[in-house]
């Protein structure tokens, strides 16, 4: 079931990345995405086991298509004057049930703290017309958008990854 229907998107042009306003939602056909975010070609992403600051989105990029990740692009139009890396400074990782990979972009963006899931992200950039257009890379020509999921299913799968990492670190 898909919760935020993407009517038009195209297939992304790597150079088109290296200039402007992107968030990324990686893995988005699964429940949930990662979401990350580049700008000017600095890529950023809050994870559980660090985060990305500023890493050159072609190392990204390249990962996504060797893996062959089912990845959306969202072009922001926004003149955001924060600084990004200040925002994303404050986060060490996915460490308490409050942060999510959605949480540094959010307060970025200076969106409402209320907003928890990518859904309620980008209906409100809608509604302020700052999405310009969506593309993607290895999504199939059945890609309808995002499906449904809720925080409880961010929740549960930072747990999880959480789970594994400690496991490894068991054995």
């Amino acid at each position: 079931m898909i919760d935020y229907k993407i009517h038009s998107w195209q297939e992304v042009d790597k150079e088109k990345l290296s200039k402007g306003l992107y968030i990324w939602v990686i893995h988005v056909n699964k429940i949930p995405p990662h979401i990350g975010i580049s700008i000017d070609g600095k890529f950023y992403s809050l994870k559980v086991n660090g985060k990305d600051v500023g890493v050159d989105f072609e190392l990204i990029y390249k990962i996504i298509q060797k893996k062959q990740i089912q990845t959306l692009f969202v072009e922001i139009d926004s003149n955001k004057n924060s600084n990004i890396e200040s925002v994303f400074e404050k986060y060490k990782s996915l460490n308490n049930s409050n942060t999510t990979c959605l949480s540094p972009i959010i307060e970025f963006l200076h969106e409402d703290e209320n907003i928890k899931i990518l859904v309620e992200l980008l209906v409100n950039l809608d509604k302020k017309n700052q999405i310009k257009s969506f593309f993607g890379l290895n999504l199939g020509t059945d890609f309808e958008g995002i499906p449904v999921y809720s925080l409880d299913d961010v929740q549960n799968r930072i747990l999880k990854l959480k789970d594994a990492k400690r496991s490894k670190h068991i054995s």
